[in-house]
């Protein structure tokens, strides 16, 4: 097992109430360094958290039109795309995925309606999670005051197979998806975080906001294997969760209501700021997680 694998099975949660409930699962790799939360023009995306570095550089994809487009996969239906294809590997245990058994009901069961513009968008959308290709890296201090750096690049989707009528609308009975088997080896041997699909399902639809499924996918990851509280500054906040083109303070009013978004939804997360005065004022500032338990289905 290499630093990388290793590192990510430390990040798993253990509270087994979450196996007694349905869910889905989203992988670990893409909660502690996300994506984009809309468009972006840059052709390599960086997130850091910690030691950590991912990289993403868009792959191609060809439309039945013969153009072709490269872009890196951002929004809402980019993450309900990794939500799909791990939760179908870890439902399956195959890498081929069918999308006439699964891909409009999962929209669906997120309540994301399946109408012209929102099937083309989220067929876009996993083509360019499936065809990007992703470098993870993680440094490790060696005994004699040397650092390490761990370097894995993956992709994660092998191949895949769409059909299109002549109005360039996706025949999904027809199409399927190939998943590569470095990302599915990973899903399958535990680095996918299994998440309550219900409440996931509600938040989808709340809110407008990648940034608070992020925060939701992170809380949820996180707080229930926690064994002492945990620390973290916002400027490390913003290094994992900020656009490129906000500054700080444009960033904390931001992730505060994105926050209390989920707060709604994750009632017992135990979370709280420290530092809240104005100005230059010495000591820490930022959010400080406490065990908590699992997040619960919203209650109907």
């Amino acid at each position: 097992m290499n630093d990388i694998t290793s590192s990510l099975h430390q990040l798993q949660p253990t509270n087994g109430e979450v196996e007694r409930i349905h869910k889905s699962f989203y992988p670990a790799q893409f909660i502690y360094c996300c994506l984009p939360y809309r468009a972006v023009e840059e052709k390599i995306w960086i997130r850091e958290n910690g030691t950590w570095t991912l990289g993403i550089t868009p792959g191609i994809i060809t439309n039945p039109d013969g153009s072709r487009e490269s872009f890196i996969p951002s929004g809402k239906l980019a993450r309900a795309a990794l939500l799909y294809v791990t939760t179908e590997a870890k439902k399956t245990g195959s890498p081929r995925i069918e999308l006439a058994k699964s891909y409009r009901g999962f929209l669906a069961d997120l309540g994301i309606e399946w109408n012209q513009r929102n099937a083309k968008e989220a067929v876009r959308q996993l083509r360019a999670v499936l065809s990007m290709s992703v470098q993870l890296s993680f440094i490790t201090p060696a005994g004699n005051g040397d650092n390490v750096v761990t370097e894995v690049e993956f992709k994660v989707g092998s191949g895949r197979e769409i059909h299109f009528d002549a109005k360039a609308d996706i025949k999904e009975r027809e199409s399927y998806l190939l998943l590569s088997d470095d990302f599915y080896q990973s899903v399958i041997t535990g680095h996918a975080v299994p998440i309550i699909t219900e409440t996931w399902r509600a938040l989808i639809q709340e809110t407008k906001s990648p940034l608070a499924l992020d925060i939701y996918l992170w809380l949820s990851s996180r707080l229930n294997s926690l064994t002492a509280p945990v620390y973290i500054t916002w400027e490390q906040l913003f290094t994992q969760f900020g656009s490129q083109t906000q500054r700080l303070a444009e960033f904390k009013k931001s992730f505060r209501a994105a926050l209390e978004t989920v707060r709604e939804y994750y009632p017992g997360a135990n979370i709280s700021e420290m530092g809240t005065g104005q100005g230059k004022v010495k000591g820490f500032k930022g959010l400080v997680l406490r065990r908590s338990l699992s997040a619960l289905p919203p209650q109907k």
